[in-house]
């Protein structure tokens, strides 16, 4: 696949679908405490960062440790955020993700 094109489609789908859950209980996004994208590169955590006027420190990271698993790195990704206290029992976070078959979705979790 051509990789730029995939990146492109990656980032706008998952930002729309995060929009869209945040627009449900009509949360902005610095409402949101962490967030737990999927972990398919640095790049699109950054670009969805930017997008979504969130700052990088809230989105957690941990691709340098199981590397691109697609959507089945939010849950450790989710895991690493509640054990290291970054993000706390009533707090919002945001887990968008893109996955195989060009899929994409987006969880509100509290």
């Amino acid at each position: 696949m051509p990789g730029r094109d995939l990146f492109t489609f990656a980032v706008l789908a998952m930002t729309q679908a995060a929009r869209e859950i945040l627009e449900q209980p009509r949360l902005a996004a610095d409402e949101i405490s962490g967030s737990s994208p999927n972990q398919a590169n640095r790049r699109i955590r950054e670009t969805l960062a930017r997008d979504l006027a969130l700052p990088l420190d809230r989105f957690v990271i941990n691709l340098d440790r199981y590397g691109n698993t697609s959507a089945a790195s939010i849950p450790p990704a989710r895991d690493k955020a509640q054990r290291g206290a970054r993000i706390n029992p009533g707090e919002r976070a945001l887990d968008p993700a893109f996955g195989a078959g060009l899929t994409c979705g987006s969880a509100l979790i509290r």
